[in-house]
């Protein structure tokens, strides 16, 4: 894993299931940061914070199984933030959802 120079973990929305897309939308209402960007009038990804207790929050919050390959992923590599874009490359080692 290569990371990159502004701490931003950059993946594919590939690697967000149905059910993920659901609650990242319902927890931008909730303590979890999550920032959609809309590029055109369109949701084309998500910002997701990677926090950094992020061992005791997995075990407070119910986190779809997409959402947590992720943040396990971004904090094994040191990154704070993962930013999913509809045109950003796949991760090998985490699941394809289409």
């Amino acid at each position: 894993m290569k990371k990159n120079n502004t701490n931003v973990l950059i993946l594919s929305t590939v690697h967000i299931s149905e059910e993920a897309k659901a609650w990242i939308n319902a927890a931008k209402e909730k303590r979890f940061a999550v920032a959609v960007y809309d590029a055109t009038q369109t949701i084309t990804g998500w910002f997701i914070e990677i926090p950094s207790d992020y061992d005791a929050i997995l075990n407070k919050e119910n986190f779809p199984s997409a959402i947590l390959d992720i943040i396990s992923y971004a904090a094994a590599g040191g990154y704070r933030w993962a930013m999913l874009d509809h045109a950003a490359s796949r991760i090998t080692n985490l699941p394809i959802y289409e």
